[in-house]
């Protein structure tokens, strides 16, 4: 089973390499240049990290007012690695990439192990079997990875809520009054993420294709 398991995850590594290969052909597009044009703006004037989260703070409130209420993925839009030149623009579709790949496997071994009880071999196995069919069998890759805009208003935020939940189930399974801490502060974040974030990010379909029913406007209450 050992053995297996470290086949499995050789096998899901070589099916990402495709996807991998392919963010290095990717282009900036549309609202890459609208949300990342305030860091932009900001970082003329100063060069310095500071001037770039004041840059990312401003786009997030005067999004929240011209859109529809999102803050969360809103402040990861505005930091398109396009801000620092075209050719770094790659960064984007490779940290979607990575972000659910690493958001499933985590998701997926924290239910087998801390739920199911199974053996560390056999949830290696199923994390990696099912990583392998989210990601690579994506509905829409050029929306979900390689356009960065919105896929870290759907992907990155639904892999958000998969790392949330794999954290909540770790520190449900322990004990202690450090586990309940964290727990606490972990829930207080899930609400900050989820009141400033696409609602059907939060939702499961997301992940297996970008077309939802919650794509539309409208200012969320």
């Amino acid at each position: 089973m050992r053995l297996v398991a470290v086949i499995s995850v050789i096998m899901l590594a070589l099916l990402l390499v495709p996807l991998v290969r392919m963010a290095f052909y990717s282009a900036p597009w549309y609202d890459d240049y609208n949300y990342g044009g305030f860091v932009k703006s900001f970082l003329s004037e100063e060069h310095s990290l500071k001037s770039a989260l004041k840059g990312a703070v401003y786009c997030m409130k005067t999004q929240w007012h011209a859109w529809q209420g999102t803050f969360s993925s809103i402040f990861f839009m505005a930091f398109v690695p396009v801000v620092w030149g075209e050719e770094y623009y790659f960064w984007g579709p490779l940290f979607l990439i990575g972000i659910l790949t690493i958001a499933v496997f985590v998701f997926v071994k924290a239910l087998t192990r801390n739920v199911l009880q199974a053996d560390g071999a056999s949830g290696t196995i199923l994390a990696s079997g099912v990583t392998a069919m989210v990601v690579v069998m994506i509905h829409h890759a050029q929306r979900g990875f390689y356009w960065y805009n919105s896929g870290i208003h759907y992907i990155g935020m639904h892999a958000c809520l998969l790392l949330l939940i794999a954290a909540w189930v770790k520190l449900l399974s322990g004990t202690g009054k450090l586990s309940s801490v964290l727990l606490i502060v972990w829930t207080l974040l899930g609400a900050v993420l989820a009141g400033g974030g696409k609602l059907c990010g939060f939702s499961p379909g997301t992940s297996g294709g970008l077309e939802h029913p919650c794509a539309g406007g409208g200012r969320s209450s």
